[in-house]
C-alpha cells in the first residue's frame, strides 16, 4: 500500500528540478514526508476502504471512533446488521464523523464479551476532494498494471469505480499504478470509465512538501543549510537527517485529530 500526498511532478516545479534522474530519491523524501504527517497528525489524509472493530460503549448508545469517518456502508454487532434508521453519525453536516449514536428503539447486542463486538465498515480518512482526471480508452482487466490516460502524475491516488490505484510512474500518457490501494479491490473496468483523482487537503500537502523538501536537500549534503520552496525557507541538519522544519510541524499540528 503506497500513500503519496504530492504528485511527483509539482513537488519537482516546486524545488525547480528537471529530468528524471532523482525522481526515485525525490519519490522516497514524499513517501517519506507523507508518514511523518500521518504520526504527527494522527489520521490518514486520502479515503482506505475498511472494516473496524470497538468494543460496545460500556454505558449509553454512543460509539466513539478512533479514526475518521467519511461514510459508513454497514454497522453491524452481535444482533446482526443495524438498519440505517437504528443510527445517527455526527457531527451530522460534516464530515469526518467522529460519533454513531444510535437514534431508535435499537440497542447495542453483545454475547458474553463486550470486546470487538461491533463493525462499522465504510470508508475512513480525512476528506480528499474526487477531481476528475479523463476517461478510459480501452476496457482494463483485473490483473493490468497500466494504461493510457494524459495529464497524470506519479504519487497521485486515482478512483475507477470503487478501487483505488497508486500511480506509480507516467512516461507520456503511459500510466503504470499499483492496483486495489487502500483496503480496495482490484477489478475490471470498461472502455469509457471514468477517471479521477484525490486532491488532498492544501495545508496537508503544504506540510508533506516543506517536510519533503527538508529530506530530499539533506540526503547528501550534510550541516547547516537552507533553500526555498514558495515562501518558505527550509533548513536541514548537520547530520543529514533532514530536521523537520517548524512551518511544516506547525501546520501538522493544526490538522491534528485530538478525538
Amino acid at each position: 500500500m503506497t500513500r503519496w500526498y504530492l504528485g511527483l511532478e509539482d513537488f519537482k516545479a516546486d524545488l525547480g528540478i528537471t529530468g528524471t534522474g532523482q525522481d526515485a530519491t525525490i519519490g522516497r523524501a514524499i513517501e517519506r514526508a507523507s508518514r511523518w504527517l500521518e504520526g504527527e497528525a494522527r489520521r490518514v489524509f486520502l479515503p482506505q476502504y475498511a472494516a473496524k472493530k470497538f468494543d460496545i460503549p460500556d454505558s449509553g448508545m454512543a460509539l466513539w471512533f478512533e479514526d475518521d469517518l467519511l461514510s459508513a456502508v454497514s454497522v453491524v454487532d452481535g444482533g446482526g446488521a443495524l438498519a440505517a434508521s437504528d443510527y445517527a453519525l455526527y457531527p451530522e453536516n460534516g464530515t469526518p464523523k467522529a460519533m454513531l449514536e444510535l437514534v431508535s428503539s435499537r440497542t447495542w447486542v453483545w454475547s458474553l464479551s463486550r470486546r470487538q463486538q461491533i463493525t462499522v465498515t465504510g470508508w475512513w480518512g480525512y476528506p480528499a476532494t474526487l477531481s476528475t482526471v479523463g476517461t478510459l480508452a480501452g476496457s482494463l482487466s483485473a490483473a493490468a498494471t497500466s494504461f493510457t490516460l494524459a495529464g497524470c502524475q506519479a504519487g497521485w491516488m486515482l478512483r475507477c469505480g470503487d478501487e483505488l490505484m497508486h500511480v506509480a510512474q507516467v512516461v507520456g500518457s503511459t500510466v503504470t499504478v499499483e492496483r486495489a490501494q487502500n483496503g480496495t479491490t482490484a477489478a475490471a473496468h470498461d472502455l469509457g470509465d471514468t477517471v479521477s483523482r484525490y486532491v488532498v487537503d492544501a495545508m496537508a500537502q503544504d506540510a508533506v512538501a516543506l517536510a519533503a523538501s527538508a529530506f530530499y536537500a539533506s540526503r547528501a549534503n550534510p550541516g547547516i543549510a537552507s533553500r526555498s520552496l514558495g515562501s518558505a525557507s527550509v533548513s536541514y541538519g548537520r547530520n543529514g537527517a533532514g530536521s523537520i522544519p517548524q512551518e511544516a510541524v506547525n501546520k501538522a499540528r493544526l490538522l491534528r485529530r485530538m478525538v
